[in-house]
């Protein structure tokens, strides 16, 4: 048996303000949703809480005045910017912006097939109509996504990320392109990315503007509000734009749709991509770094078709193809790794001789048949002798001779062909060069031996401290000995006396463990004498060597 739901009693939800009406007039629920939008800390706890109605709009009235101050300070001209042009901020006193949040939705996406039609100038200054607008299709958030992937979602951040790239790290284009993941980078890509996530949350007034700034589609967005980033989600938000635009781009090719007209449709209605791809249009010579993305997202689109679509038989195949390839014209561009590789080796003759120094010599004189030559075959006698008197020869296309490359230089071992054909160096500047270089080798060869000379000095004087103290060490040793031994002489004798005298057995014990003693130390003298001799014969012979060289 069903139950059936019980609903909870109670009033009915308040609907939410409209957010021209002031903050007092707001329902409590809608001021704390919007303090959690805004990143604001509410403390619920403690004598501080400020989770009240009043605490909750004295905290939005505060954050509202800080980020007004920061703006004007933000926009300050200085002189270095005097002559540059000014980016003033649309705030929250503008009176569309106060708008209810659909009717702000339907004007972007009216100004956003303005902007992809190609009139970026003409739609900054027109005014749109709100009551005929076409709204575009946008895409919901996905909500199984990583918390990481929240930030690519703030259109202020992502816009001044992109503002960063293209403004100061345009050398490292490419190596920001090409970073694939984050536990594969090297020291450098990670040092690139710190500097990168350094000047995004410095206070540059280059990285708060936005091109086409004044057109309703990027209205609402201030990278100047942007949120604190480490520079691993930055990287990551960035390789995942960069992927975005690829697939856009390559569905673009595989459709061959209108590329102004249909990209804002594949780019999942992203804005921040759309941004990336005005950058691009302002700056193509970087658009090849995405080939790439593009070739990925040709090749997924290419298995997807081919899963559905029945294979054909071979001769029809290789007939099909061959129809395609020459119907295909020269503006095309070949999407197979194999029509690429033809491609850009038929491109590389006409490449080598656009960037080839050296001129290249044609003859402008015509050629003139010999009256001797033979004809080669008969169809050219046959030409020859059904020619009338009124048809004049026509003189044959002049050949393109090949390019003489010049000898290598006999100074430098190069081309002589340096950069420019008036840039050769003549016989007497290599050999100043030479002189000069043989000098700077001298001078470091001086310095090297001057090194080693005052290294072998300091181990010369090490080994001499050493002998020193081995020496003395000899010397100290042999004088103990020599007290000893002088001790038992003094014994001994002593010994022998009483043993004279008839002392008894104990004495003549005692009088042998002396001279057993007396023995063992006399030898022991002997042969630290001969060290010392030894070590001093060494000495000597060291100190007449006299100092290294």
């Amino acid at each position: 048996m069903a139950t059936a739901t019980k609903r909870k009693r109670g009033r009915p939800p308040r609907p939410p303000c409209a957010p021209t009406e002031p903050y007092s007039a707001w329902p409590a629920a809608q001021l704390l949703a919007e303090c959690a939008r805004r990143g604001i800390s509410v403390r619920r706890k403690g004598a501080r809480a400020n989770n009240s109605k009043a605490g909750l709009t004295e905290l939005l009235e505060q954050f509202d005045a800080n980020n007004q101050s920061r703006v004007r300070e933000q926009q300050r001209p200085s002189p270095r910017a005097a002559t540059t042009r000014s980016y003033e901020y649309e705030g929250s006193s503008d009176e569309e912006d106060n708008r209810p949040l659909f009717e702000q939705q339907s004007t972007r996406d009216a100004a956003m097939t303005a902007l992809l039609d190609g009139a970026m100038d003409e739609a900054a200054e027109a005014e749109i109509d709100e009551e005929d607008v076409m709204v575009l299709p946008q895409s919901p958030y996905n909500k199984k996504t990583r918390r990481d992937d929240v930030d690519s979602h703030d259109y202020n951040s992502t816009f001044r990320l992109v503002n960063v790239l293209f403004t100061s790290y345009v050398a490292h284009f490419a190596a920001l392109c090409d970073f694939k993941s984050i536990g594969e980078e090297d020291m450098a890509t990670r040092s690139m990315w710190s500097n990168v996530a350094a000047a995004y949350h410095s206070q540059n007034p280059l990285y708060a503007r936005i091109i086409c700034q004044n057109h309703a589609v990027f209205r609402g967005i201030n990278p100047l509000l942007h949120q604190r980033s480490r520079w691993q989600s930055l990287a990551r938000i960035w390789h995942q734009m960069c992927r975005i635009y690829g697939s856009a781009m390559g569905q673009l090719r595989q459709t061959k749709a209108d590329e102004m007209t249909q990209f804002y449709s594949f780019c999942d209605g992203r804005l921040d991509v759309l941004y990336l791809h005005l950058w691009l249009l302002l700056r193509p010579q970087f658009a090849s770094h995405f080939v790439l993305q593009e070739q990925s997202a040709l090749r997924r689109c290419s298995s997807r078709n081919e899963d559905t679509v029945e294979p054909m038989p071979a001769s029809i195949a290789s007939t099909s193809q061959t129809e395609h390839d020459a119907s295909r014209s020269e503006d095309d561009v070949p999407t197979s790794p194999r029509r690429q590789t033809v491609h850009a080796q038929n491109m590389l003759p006409d490449l080598c001789l656009e960037y080839n120094h050296s001129p290249v010599l044609v003859s402008e004189e015509p050629i003139e048949l010999q009256a001797d030559a033979e004809p080669s075959s008969t169809s050219q006698s046959m030409d020859a002798v059904t020619r009338t008197e009124d048809e004049a020869p026509q003189p044959k296309k002049p050949r393109r001779q090949k390019p003489h490359l010049p000898d290598p230089c006999p100074y430098c071992n190069h081309s002589s062909i340096h950069g420019r054909e008036d840039s050769h160096t003549t016989q007497a500047e290599s050999e100043a060069f030479l002189t000069l270089q043989t000098q700077a080798l001298r001078l470091e060869l001086q310095v090297l031996c001057e090194k080693r000379q005052l290294a072998l000095g300091h181990t010369k004087v090490e080994q001499q401290c050493i002998r020193d103290e081995r020496r003395r060490r000899l010397l100290q040793d042999v004088r103990e000995v020599a007290t000893t031994i002088a001790e038992l002489q003094t014994r001994l004798e002593q010994q022998q006396l009483r043993v004279a005298h008839g002392t008894g057995d104990a004495a003549q014990v005692y009088l042998a463990d002396l001279e057993r003693d007396m023995a063992f130390f006399t030898r022991q003298k002997r042969r630290l004498m001969a060290d010392l001799l030894e070590h001093n014969s060494s000495d000597d012979r060291n100190r007449d060597d006299g100092p290294l060289r």
